[in-house]
């Protein structure tokens, strides 16, 4: 699932599609300007237990975009709160996470899964002009 400021969850998962050439069937929450944080945090929770509840036990992965910023607060609290789940959360989604995240990976656990995708996002960003030594 896909947590961000504003509608760029939304549009990650719309650009993922389009690249795949299928639908992305993640679930998104966005927060946006003028929303109560206590009611966005409620509505994390419960879309977090029911992806919890989804996945038989396999566990919940979260991906939000800036760490820090209200949407991985909420996250990081609820992590807290609902220690007992097994809830792992990468900060700083990019295109290249969200993309690595729909390919389906036989025998990766949860945690194996999540430090992959930090390392996806940490290979992907590339200053081209250094790349193609311009």
């Amino acid at each position: 699932m896909i947590i961000t400021h504003g509608d760029l969850s939304s549009s990650l998962i719309s650009s993922a599609s389009l690249i795949n050439n299928h639908s992305c069937s993640m679930v998104n929450c966005g927060l946006f300007h003028g929303d109560d944080i206590a009611e966005f945090e409620e509505k994390v929770r419960k879309i977090i237990i029911k992806q919890f509840e989804l996945s038989n036990g396999d566990g919940v992965l979260i991906l939000t975009d800036l760490f820090g910023g209200s949407p991985s607060n909420v996250v990081a609290k609820i992590m807290h709160e609902l220690s007992d789940l097994k809830i792992e959360c990468v900060t700083g989604v990019n295109l290249p996470i969200v993309l690595q995240s729909t390919i389906k990976i036989e025998n990766e656990s949860l945690e194996e899964l999540t430090e992959m995708l930090v390392q996806t996002g940490k290979d992907s960003i590339i200053n081209l002009r250094k790349k193609y030594c311009m």
